[in-house]
């Protein structure tokens, strides 16, 4: 098997040299870190413990979020170690020397930046004020040299934050995080994005452990009306999963929180004679069957993962192992075996579960569309039914 682009727990991009057995896990850091991993370097820590789960006997396929355990933890730390070597000694060098480039050089006068609100090895995220008319965004400022340690795999990088950019700005939909502008120059690619301060859903999965069903319906009725735009401009997102999805408010107690799907980096365009793409792309946990297979696939591809995303908003768990490849031997329909333990799937409606079932679908033909998955009664019954 050739290598592949693939996303590790952090949402970063990493290459799969084909090999490699382990399976990617969610963890927390994934809102801080924008390490890049390849093939041949550690997995990460996995997600501390932060709700006490009694555990019972019960044998299923779902796999908790709390369950996964530390691969090669010693390996992990020395290459964290050297990294951050690496990251420290960058730094001083975009201080101290002249032919490195200043932010200021790519990002034009009119935007000022204010305090950051994010970081990570090769990005930080400051808000900033566009002088013109006073208003407030998110500023992206990426160093592309610290993407990777070689100048191949860094172009390769750099050329999917400018597919997402292109992507971003043909779209438009009150779903959709808005770009506002971008710049680049030799050392720093900057995007202008719409400020959304309620973070990650992901992170209000893992406070909550799972949503209630009237914010799960709400949350899924947006994000299936922006994908059911996207759909419809022939762009695929390729990365559907919570970590993609921030909220404009932090807390779901507050009533409906509007959502926005972000990261475009994996997306794709399919113009009317290329109604399939073969590319190895997206997170482990997410994948459809047919990427796992190597084979052509369409928009459907978001449709599953969505399916992942609604499942884990209404239990707090994946229905599958989090797997990039198929063992020798095994076959799909063994690994995407769903379920619904009693235990994990109290309360929640009937109609939750039979639209789960249209979404998590093998056959790829046979699977719900956004549209179709808007009109299903789950969404026309009561708030909390």
């Amino acid at each position: 098997m050739g290598a592949s682009l693939v996303k590790n727990c952090f949402g970063a991009d990493c290459w799969d040299g084909g090999d490699r057995r382990e399976s990617y896990v969610i963890t927390p850091q994934s809102i801080r870190a924008a390490h890049f991993y390849s093939h041949d370097k550690p997995s990460p820590a996995t997600l501390p413990s932060r709700r006490r789960r009694r555990r019972g006997d019960e044998h299923n396929s779902s796999v908790n979020l709390e369950q996964f355990t530390t691969l090669n933890r010693q390996k992990r730390d020395r290459w964290d170690s050297r990294e951050s070597t690496c990251s420290s000694s960058s730094s001083a060098d975009e201080v101290t020397s002249p032919s490195f480039g200043r932010i200021e050089e790519c990002l034009p006068s009119y935007y000022v930046l204010e305090d950051v609100i994010g970081a990570g090895t090769t990005s930080k995220c400051y808000r900033c004020r566009r002088l013109t008319d006073g208003r407030i965004f998110a500023c992206k400022v990426i160093n592309k040299r610290r993407l990777a340690f070689d100048r191949p795999r860094r172009d390769v990088i750099t050329r999917q934050l400018r597919r997402e950019v292109e992507v971003l700005r043909q779209l438009d939909h009150p779903n959709i995080a808005k770009l506002e502008d971008s710049f680049e120059n030799d050392t720093y690619m900057i995007l202008i994005m719409e400020l959304l301060e309620g973070g990650e859903l992901f992170d209000t999965i893992i406070e909550r452990g799972r949503l209630r069903e009237s914010d799960a319906k709400h949350i899924a009725a947006s994000v299936l009306s922006a994908m059911s735009y996207m759909h419809a401009q022939g762009v695929v997102h390729r990365d559907i999963k919570p970590e993609n999805l921030l909220l404009a408010k932090s807390s779901c107690d507050a009533g409906p929180v509007d959502v926005k799907i972000i990261d475009f980096g994996f997306s794709k365009t399919l113009d009317s004679t290329q109604g399939t793409t073969c590319s190895f792309l997206g997170t482990g946990g997410y994948l459809a069957p047919e990427i796992l297979q190597h084979q052509p696939y369409t928009s459907a591809v978001d449709m599953w993962a969505f399916g992942i995303l609604l499942y884990m908003m209404l239990c707090g768990r994946l229905p599958f192992a989090t797997r990039t490849q198929l063992e020798p031997g095994q076959s799909v329909k063994s690994l995407y075996r769903l379920s619904f333990p009693q235990r994990y799937w109290r309360g929640v409606s009937d109609d939750a579960q039979d639209l789960l079932r249209r979404l998590l679908v093998l056959q790829p033909s046979s699977r719900v569309s956004a549209q179709a998955a808007l009109e299903h009664p789950w969404f026309s019954c009561s708030p909390d039914c």
